[in-house]
């Protein structure tokens, strides 16, 4: 019935909130606050859906976030608060691994460290940062969420400029040099110290139940000006995670144990060309990624590694053909090679739609798998942009893209048989829209936007042991809606509506007997649906306010069963801020956010095992409880004075000044007779500093 009365509220009002750039080309820039971060709208006064652009200086004073401007994205009222491992972003109902994340048109496979306590990138790195939450245009492909574009921070164009910076959570600095006269070089690294620090202050074993990050990332960027408008970048990423989490018990045999670790390199170089009408721009990166996992339980355990080597390519050229016609058509191209590992429970580690206790024996069933996966893909891409009459803007979109995935088994190997492998050549097309409307055009905008979109399988779901080798690539379709109403500059109103549906997704297989090499299959649906309302004030005398409030459903749904909710789903989220930027160079900010709590299955009795000697849970309808409503007020205030030959910055950031003690997951005594929360951190002050020269 909420569905219902969601999808008729949104088809009647047909209206949404002012987000984000309708095109590259010069107009005029205009600003928001959102969230207690600048929202730069890239346009003249006209909303474009889905799309948020974030100015990383004004980010970085978010409170709440400690310092890191690429954090302000999970204060978007579209984006979910993170959970678990948080290295992703879920916006709008999809999963983490379904937005697509670039970082100068590279590719990576994160934004965050494992643990979502920091980005891969400190703020002095990031100029700025896009969220398109959904109808993405054709440039982007190969994910069925939405997109992260992140502008790395221009080259500096001082003689020399160093920087360091020290918090609680970690420290780093870096430094910028001219070469010459048309050449930079940037640099830049930090390191966690979380650990040491937490250990001092915290009771023994406390860091067994509460996740305390290890990681390191390190980022290299040189620019130089070649003659006829050309401008070549190089750029390079390391980055390395290291996390342990578990329940702790009295007897440190019993306890229940995850360690992650993963890191990833990137080097890019891109070819950029600027002409009267025309701009192109040539993309080249190769990369690595690196994870592993291992999970241990008394009676069971689950490792999984994999390494993956990748490069990829991006050409695009964007035209101006006539004062109200501008077309960008491209092509790029992702190569990749995958090798898996994976030994112990066939349930580990746990994935998406597993009706699953966290702490729960995963059983006695066992197996062991290698394989080796490589895929190609290469995406053609137009979208023109047509300016029809005055103020209606249409913005039609293609994208073709064939995909070939190469396995080297296509069944389990027994010792009497040769490896059999299998080649499957996918073709995905992609129609993309967008169409806005200023009807008063200072005052009110109308737009609509949706499309097509396609995700291939993860090369971890292929495995014959664990998974299935001919799963589909995951379909999905977007459409989004709204209105933004400007009845003076410092006030803005905006409603936006969203939908989607997801197809072909991959879960485990209903069967509780499935066939050889179909542990997993592409059977699974998705829905969402959403609706978010949001106000922005400029008060004056440099006081800035604004709130948001966001209604979401997002279900799945696996052949033969019903709807359930999706386990990252909140249906309520109400963020609300306030930033006063004062002439003394004091910035004062306060946030204050309450969302739903997470779906998770209710544990309704117990039986005991005797084949075990444990008790197994006896569980309800799945998702049909919640972890209780997250809530949070979070202060920070900051100082920065100059100097002849630089400036320091000093800040406070009280994170949960609210000492909220906000559950984060929940988990049970040995016999399910009792239901204890892991809890996220009380009041947390975090002073720190930077120092530029």
């Amino acid at each position: 019935m909420r569905v219902a009365l969601a999808i008729l509220v949104f088809l009647s009002l047909g209206i949404a909130i002012p987000v984000g750039a309708q095109s590259q080309d010069e107009t005029a820039v205009d600003w928001v606050e959102a969230a207690g971060a600048t929202i730069i709208i890239q346009g003249d006064d006209a909303a474009v859906p889905g799309i948020v652009t974030i100015d990383a200086a004004e980010a970085e004073e978010t409170a709440g976030v400690q310092g890191d401007a690429l954090k302000a994205i999970t204060t978007v009222g579209s984006v979910a608060r993170s959970a678990g491992r948080g290295t992703g972003v879920s916006v709008w109902g999809a999963a983490p691994a379904d937005t697509r994340i670039y970082i100068d048109d590279v590719p990576v496979p994160r934004l965050f460290h494992i643990g979502g306590s920091r980005s891969i990138l400190p703020s002095s790195e990031v100029d700025s940062f896009t969220l398109i939450s959904g109808g993405a245009p054709a440039r982007y492909g190969r994910g069925i969420g939405g997109a992260v574009v992140v502008e790395s921070a221009e080259p500096t164009w001082r003689d020399m400029d160093m920087r360091i910076r020290l918090d609680p959570i970690d420290v780093g600095g870096g430094f910028g040099a001219r070469l010459g006269e048309a050449g930079t070089i940037r640099f830049a690294a930090r390191s966690s110290v979380i650990a040491p620090v937490f250990a001092a202050v915290a009771p023994e074993r406390a860091d067994e139940a509460i996740a305390i990050p290890d990681y390191t990332d390190v980022q290299a960027r040189a620019s130089y000006s070649l003659s006829d408008g050309q401008e070549l970048r190089v750029l390079g990423i390391l980055s390395v995670d290291d996390l342990a989490r578990g329940i702790p018990r009295r007897i440190e045999s019993e306890s229940l144990r995850e360690v992650s670790s993963a890191g990833f390199a990137r080097l890019g170089l891109s070819i950029k060309r600027t002409l009267k009408n025309r701009v192109r721009k040539l993309a080249l990166w190769v990369g690595r990624d690196v994870e592993r996992i291992s999970q241990s339980f008394p009676d069971a355990k689950a490792e999984e590694s994999s390494r993956t080597n990748a490069i990829g390519a991006l050409l695009v050229t964007d035209a101006k053909l006539t004062a109200d016609l501008s077309l960008r058509v491209g092509v790029d191209s992702e190569f990749s090679q995958s090798r898996w590992a994976r030994e112990g429970a066939v349930s580990l580690p746990g994935r998406e739609g597993d009706r699953f206790i966290f702490g729960q024996s995963p059983g006695n069933r066992v197996n062991r798998d290698d394989w080796l996966v490589s895929r190609a893909s290469v995406g053609l891409f137009a979208t023109a942009s047509w300016d029809i009459a005055k103020g209606l803007t249409f913005e039609p979109g293609l994208r073709i893209e064939p995909s070939l995935v190469n396995g080297d088994r296509v069944l389990p190997v027994r010792p009497s048989e040769p490896r059999v492998g299998y080649s499957e050549l996918y073709w995905d097309v992609g129609p993309r829209g967008r169409l806005s409307y200023k009807v008063f055009r200072d005052v009110l905008g109308v737009y609509v936007a949706g499309g097509s979109y396609a995700q291939a399988p993860s090369s971890g779901d292929l495995s014959p042991v664990f998974g299935s080798p001919i799963l589909s690539p995951a379909k999905a379709w977007q459409l989004l809606t709204g209105v933004t109403i400007t009845p003076s500059r410092s006030v803005r109103l905006g409603v936006e509506g969203f939908i989607s549906h997801q197809s072909r997704l991959a879960v485990r297989a209903a069967s509780p007997t499935p066939a050889i090499a179909s542990l997993l299959e592409s059977t699974g649906e998705g829905r969402a649906v959403g609706l978010q309302l949001s106000l922005r004030a400029d008060f004056g005398a440099g006081l800035q306010g604004n709130a948001n409030y966001t209604f979401m459903e997002a279900d799945r749904r696996q052949p033969g069963q019903g709807w359930r909710a999706f386990d990252l789903e909140q249906s309520h989220t109400l963020r609300a801020s306030l930033r006063w930027r004062l002439p003394s160079r004091l910035a004062i900010a306060l946030r204050a956010e309450a969302t739903s709590g997470f779906p998770r299955t209710p544990v309704v009795g117990a039986v005991f095992n005797v084949a075990s000697q444990e008790y197994d849970p006896v569980l309800g309808y799945h998702n049909d409880s919640r972890l209780p409503v997250f809530a949070e007020v979070s202060v920070r205030a900051s100082y920065e004075r100059d100097f002849a030959e630089g400036s320091v910055r000093l800040w406070l950031d009280v994170v949960n000044a609210s000492n909220r003690n906000n559950a984060l997951e929940s988990y049970y005594s040995a016999d399910y007779s009792r239901r204890s929360y892991v809890r996220g951190f009380p009041l947390l002050p975090l002073v720190g500093a930077e120092l530029k020269i």
